[in-house]
């Protein structure tokens, strides 16, 4: 089995993430546990796209809009950068 990504988050994206509900909190955790194992396109069992505007960044359906993200795969990180268009609450 390989070794897992780690995540880390832009104070962005944390601060984004406090607009959550408690819901939406343990769906971005069920999401984070997926891309640990696996965060790139044809390799995850996610909706994995590729960013076009960051070198190895990528986007990911959640809450009626997209996360963004960056993976670092020699480092075997995975920075969440972004939401857009994340509906909070729901």
């Amino acid at each position: 089995m390989a070794a897992r990504y780690g995540i880390i988050q832009t104070q962005q994206f944390t601060d984004l993430t406090e607009a959550l509900s408690d819901a939406q909190l343990r769906e971005l955790a069920r999401l984070y546990e997926t891309l640990m194992a696996a965060p790139l396109p044809g390799q995850s069992v996610l909706s994995v796209t590729p960013y076009p505007y960051i070198e190895g960044g990528y986007t990911v359906p959640f809450a009626g809009g997209l996360i963004v993200y960056v993976v670092q795969p020699r480092r075997r990180v995975i920075g969440m950068l972004d939401m857009i268009g994340v509906e909070p609450g729901g």
